[in-house]
């Protein structure tokens, strides 16, 4: 079946997007499969920068005139369907880019699905798999109507060595032949008058650390928080926290690990006071190894835990703490 990969916004977005786009691609779709990428965007593309899997073949590249408006993407990627009609279009994982997977299907009277961890075609029916249920549960679906516009679940940027290409990693040194496609739309952007980038102080490299310490509400209240900084910060690591501990404005937004937030695959992940649900722990079990320590014997944590200790939190903290500080 003809596929698309699409990638837009800015340079530095292209490049994540590429990355989970071309793992997804690797581990679903076979050696000989042939995948265009289209990429959408209003800066100049440097594409020795842009690693790309052996599926890909050929590249379309399309000028926008702004990365913030969403219906410009979208007859963009209606243009270029109208002119090669691809049967599957595969969009990366981020909250704005699975919008676009929606609207374009809805637009071309099609079948969506957002999180996609696998897809198939199966006797004639193109079927898709995603978490579902909290992520308790693997749904298979049955996608009916062409164009299938799948948006892939996050967590492809993380890929163990097991799943990379090895005797094929040269094709990804050789640039697929790239096309220029004009693009002129009569989309009005010139309500936005001027834009700026902020940058926003946010915990740099939690979803790169090797180490990480991820908290949960177990531990009490948001003053022992500084207690598991400064353990984060004698492991060299960084430290993340569980859903309930951002709702309680314990810790910022920007540190949340699980589905809603960041998905990491550090080679430590220490998981302190925090119970195990689902949605958690999405986001730590791509880490080579995991220590969980929680007062609960029966907390679901200690079952995806290559060391499980039931104790006391805090005890357990200061101990390591003071054993890190040489003071035992």
């Amino acid at each position: 079946m003809k596929t698309v990969m699409i990638l837009n916004g800015s340079v530095n977005a292209i490049l994540k997007q590429a990355e989970e786009l071309n793992n997804y691609s690797i581990k679903n779709f076979s050696k000989n499969s042939l995948i265009e990428a289209w990429i959408l965007t209003d800066q100049d593309v440097n594409f020795n920068t842009i690693s790309f899997s052996p599926h890909i073949n050929c590249i379309k590249l399309v000028k926008v005139r702004t990365k913030h408006v969403a219906e410009e993407y979208i007859k963009a990627i209606i243009m270029l369907y109208e002119k090669c009609k691809p049967e599957i279009m595969i969009f990366g994982s981020e909250a704005f880019v699975s919008g676009l997977a929606v609207r374009v299907a809805c637009r071309l009277k099609g079948s969506s699905c957002v999180g996609v961890k696998r897809n198939q075609y199966l006797e004639k029916h193109f079927i898709v798999e995603k978490m579902v249920y909290s992520n308790n549960l693997t749904a298979k679906f049955i996608m009916k109507n062409m164009p299938y516009c799948i948006s892939i679940a996050k967590g492809f940027n993380h890929m163990t060595e097991q799943s990379s290409i090895t005797d094929d990693s040269e094709a990804y040194q050789k640039l697929p032949n790239v096309e220029t496609v004009t693009f002129k739309t009569e989309v009005d952007t010139e309500w936005i008058r001027s834009f700026t980038f902020e940058l926003i102080n946010t915990e740099e490299g939690l979803n790169t650390s090797k180490v990480v310490v991820a908290i949960g509400k177990g531990i009490g209240s948001k003053e022992k928080v500084v207690l598991y900084e400064k353990l984060a910060a004698l492991m060299e690591g960084k430290l993340g926290a569980s859903r309930p501990v951002v709702m309680n404005a314990w810790m910022p937004m920007e540190r949340l690990i699980g589905a809603s937030g960041l998905i990491i695959a550090p080679e430590l992940c220490v998981a302190i006071g925090v119970s195990g649900a689902a949605a958690f722990t999405v986001g730590i079990e791509k880490s080579k190894f995991i220590i969980a320590i929680n007062k609960d014997q029966e907390a679901p944590i200690f079952k995806i835990a290559n060391v499980a200790i039931c104790a006391d939190c805090e005890e357990v903290a200061q101990a390591l703490i003071n054993k890190l500080n040489g003071r035992i």
